[in-house]
């Protein structure tokens, strides 16, 4: 389960936060996980609905170390790709994504 706190307000997709009341919309701000403290939204595995609702520079991430939901993070190359002090992680394969965790 994601430890989640609910509501909505003021940061943007991938914007430092300490509840989910500091993101817009229908982001959350998980306190575990890959993007732990930055704005985020779950997603199912496998899905395009990152890219879809986000852009092409999104994609779902699976988080099993974590025992979490799926989440939407944004794929990078190299650090300066990602925003704050997010950094780019890679799991499996030549595409990395912006996470909070370094890998």
């Amino acid at each position: 389960m994601v430890a989640l706190v609910s509501g909505c307000a003021a940061e943007e997709f991938g914007d430092p936060c300490t509840a989910t009341d500091d993101c817009a919309g229908d982001a959350v701000c998980p306190t575990e996980g890959y993007l732990q403290g930055y704005c985020t939204s779950t997603c199912a595995p496998d899905s395009t609905t990152c890219g879809d609702v986000y852009g092409s520079e999104y994609r779902c991430v699976s988080q099993p170390e974590f025992g979490e939901a799926s989440i939407c993070a944004k794929t990078c190359s190299v650090d300066l790709d990602c925003p704050g002090s997010l950094r780019c992680s890679f799991i499996t394969g030549a595409v990395g994504f912006c996470s909070s965790v370094q890998l």
